[in-house]
């Protein structure tokens, strides 16, 4: 039976309180009007109409019908095809085959539910598959082969695919360890809360045991860290944490594999860890010393255990980039300052040096952190080392026997760099130092700068400071350009540092490289034993980049650490090329970045590259690259073949000239999300079940009680739907509303009252 309704604009007496008030008004009849008394009835019943249409507006009136609908009840039933489902970690039975045997036994009632209520079944792994019956029961696959248990994605899928259904339930039978392709990511808790709001109770059947560390056996490597490049004859740390489940007290070894230059693997280093508890995150450091240049695969595998389930996430490998030459610079910062970040990105295209820096805090050597101390337990020692820079760090951070251990190491052939700041040079307290002596400059105990205490002008140089080359310098290793005229012009067009300098007292035994405008010693070059030491007293050199000299600044930093480490004449020529990542995943991208350079080690910019992809089998494959900056760079699509890809890239000069070619590797790895971690997790299946109204979670031996509750779930269920016909919401009002006014204006026109 209809009903009426209303909906008032605002309060319900606000449309009342208006009627009357126009009728009031409409009463109102003006004095003198030329008009007959049936005229002017007329013309008020006409305005009369269009007041009623008004509050007709304003009361909203509608006529609400109800009616009920009968839809059959349909429910959703998901089965986990996944790989984790051949875990046989409840007896000699795997959870596939629990799963199969518990449908097997209660194939009867799930029949006789299909009397009355669409029962739909689908594999939920990966892309959802329906599953249909036969004489023997529930089709399934012979074996789950899904690589992914993408659970969240799945049952999104076929609540798409059944949006039209009454939906009385969804039913998920799994492991509840559920692991998902990157673009197949969508969290269960996500669909179980669009199941709460269509009131949709979620049941979950977990098969397997969720106590993974009593029940299961396992190790596998979580994590591989290599440096991507490392130098002839250095060694190379490799790190890797493994997970280590149900094997305590167990001593497991671990094995680095490294490729020689035949092409074989060969086992370079092992070494044995015991887990404590029975689930455990360990870690592992295993180390070679590579003899030859060149690109090489490194393994590291760990020993299958016996009882191991899973022996597939055993190993991992990856690249590693072998070269003859190159430099290790230790930068040692202790304010943070924009020199030191400006100064890591200058110097990141040049592979042939490795710049580490690390920020000390200005505090007594006991109160520092104990990784810096242990960092200066090692870092001082001859050969560690080709390259100390010192910034803005006073020397009372340092004990005076680790510094007695750098002066040595400067001794037999390290080079030092001291920048300017305000604990630098004599401000820093370095004149009585076991470095007094090392640096060229002099230094003063009137110069010094305690902590905390205001800056000292008078030990430092006011900005702008113009730097300009001595004629030594012009000779030196500050040239910028090859062309000595050019290379001249170049220092007279960067701009000068604007927050001055450090004043240096006088120069003791080094050579001026670098002077101010005024004449004042800026970079003063000198040796120490077989050792080369600079003194520079500016540490703005990266306001250059930001005015646009971003080139010079960058050579200007590679040279000076190449003339420290004695290695000017390493060679920065020819076309270098990187993949990153250097391992990653089937179905993952990644980026080529190439380059190239020319004898003066300069980048040229405008160099013509061309790139192709060569796969473990098959042709070579082109590889476009787009300009970015100096550099070029391009995307390799995903890849759905495992294996060592390598990515060759040739450069040309504008004038056709060959600059060279590079070659890159790197790991195309098929990751089996399924069995890396195949422990079954119920309680993951019971938070998403109580997401939901009445939802419920049930172990495998519970699965009768499941049919119990699809049982009784009524085949019918009513529907009510509520259809409102607005009657103001209609054309015909605004119609009425124009045709009485339009027809009183009529007749006032033809009445001769306007």
């Amino acid at each position: 039976m209809p009903e009426f309704s209303w909906e008032p604009v605002g309060h319900p007496l606000v449309p009342v309180a208006a009627t009357a008030l126009l009728v009031v008004l409409l009463l109102l009849r003006p004095h003198g009007q030329r008009c007959s008394r049936s005229r002017w009835l007329a013309l008020a019943g006409l305005r009369l109409l269009v007041i009623l249409v008004v509050l007709l507006l304003l009361l909203r009136p509608a006529v609400v019908y109800r009616s009920t609908e009968y839809r059959t009840a349909a429910v959703l039933v998901g089965v986990d095809a996944s790989r984790s489902m051949q875990v046989a970690d409840q007896g000699t039975s795997s959870r596939w085959q629990q799963l199969a045997e518990a449908l097997r036994q209660h194939q009867q009632r799930l029949r006789q539910l299909q009397e009355h209520l669409e029962l739909y079944f689908y594999t939920v792994g990966g892309p959802p598959k329906p599953l249909d019956w036969n004489d023997q029961g529930l089709a399934l696959p012979q074996e789950p082969q899904d690589q992914e248990s993408a659970y969240g994605w799945g049952l999104d899928q076929l609540l798409r695919r059944h949006s039209g259904k009454r939906l009385a339930a969804v039913v998920l039978l799994g492991d509840g360890n559920a692991r998902a392709r990157a673009d197949h990511q969508l969290p269960m808790p996500a669909v179980a809360r669009r199941l709460a709001q269509q009131q949709v109770p979620l049941y979950t059947v977990t098969f397997g045991r969720s106590e993974a560390a009593e029940q299961m056996r396992d190790v596998r490597i979580e994590q591989l860290l290599a440096p991507e490049v490392v130098y002839v004859k250095n060694e190379l740390v490799v790190q890797v944490q493994l997970r280590v489940v149900g094997l305590a007290q167990k001593e497991l070894p671990v094995r680095l594999l490294f490729e020689t230059a035949e092409g074989k693997m060969e086992m370079v280093d092992s070494v044995t860890v015991q887990a404590v508890d029975e689930e455990a995150l360990l870690t592992a450091r295993l180390h070679h010393v590579p003899e030859h240049p060149g690109t090489f695969k490194l393994t590291v595998q760990v020993e299958p255990q016996p009882g191991e389930l899973v022996t597939v996430n055993n190993q991992q490998s990856s690249f590693v980039r072998v070269q003859e030459g190159g430099i290790n610079v230790l930068y040692l910062e202790g304010a943070y300052r924009p020199e030191q970040k400006f100064v890591r990105r200058a110097l990141a295209p040049s592979p042939n040096i490795q710049l580490e820096i690390v920020h000390v805090p200005l505090v007594e050597p006991k109160r520092r952190p104990d990784h810096i101390t242990q960092l200066f337990q090692q870092a001082f020692e001859p050969g560690k080392y080709d390259v100390y820079v010192l910034g803005d760090v006073d020397a009372s951070v340092f004990r005076p026997e680790e510094l007695r251990r750098l002066r040595e190491a400067v001794s037999r052939g390290a080079g030092l760099l001291m920048l300017g700041g305000v604990h630098s040079f004599g401000p820093g307290g370095w004149f009585d130092t076991p470095l007094a002596d090392v640096l060229p400059v002099e230094m003063s105990p009137l110069e010094r700068q305690n902590p905390g205490e205001p800056i000292r002008r008078d030990v430092h140089l006011p900005g702008p400071v113009k730097l300009r080359p001595t004629r030594q310098g012009l000779r030196s290793f500050l040239a910028l350009s090859a062309d000595p005229q050019q290379n001249q012009q170049l220092w007279e067009s960067l701009p000068p540092l604007v927050d001055g300098a450090n004043r240096f007292r006088g120069v003791k035994s080094g050579v001026v490289l670098l002077e101010s405008q005024r004449g004042e010693p800026i970079l003063v070059a000198g040796n120490f034993g077989t050792g080369r030491v600079l003194a520079f007293a500016a540490d703005t050199t990266w306001r250059w980049v930001l005015a646009g000299f971003g080139r010079q600044h960058a050579r200007l930093w590679r040279q000076m650490l190449l003339w420290l480490a004695r290695r000017e004449e390493l060679d920065a020529r020819g076309v270098w090329v990187q993949v990153e990542p250097r391992r990653l995943g089937v179905g993952q991208q990644a980026t080529v970045t190439a380059g190239a350079r020319n004898e003066q080690g300069e980048t040229v910019a405008d160099a013509r590259f061309s790139a192709q992809l060569i796969p473990p089998e098959g042709e070579p494959v082109p590889l476009p690259l787009r300009r970015r900056g100096e550099q070029v760079q391009g995307q390799i699509d995903p890849l759905e073949v495992p294996g060592d890809y390598r990515v060759q890239v040739q450069a040309t000069a504008p004038d056709g000239k060959s600059l060279g070619q590079a070659t890159a590797r790197f790991l195309v790895y098929q990751r089996d999300l399924e069995l890396e971690n195949p422990a079954a997790d119920f309680p993951a299946m019971q938070r998403w079940a109580s997401l939901t109204p009445e939802g419920k979670a049930f172990t495998a031996a519970e699965f009768s009680q499941l049919i119990e509750l699809l049982e009784a779930i009524p085949g019918q269920l009513e529907i009510e739907t509520t259809t409102r016909l607005e009657l103001w919401d209609h054309w015909l009002v605004m119609v009425v509303f124009v045709s009485l006014l339009g027809l009183e204006w009529y007749l006032r026109k033809r009445w001769g009252l306007v």
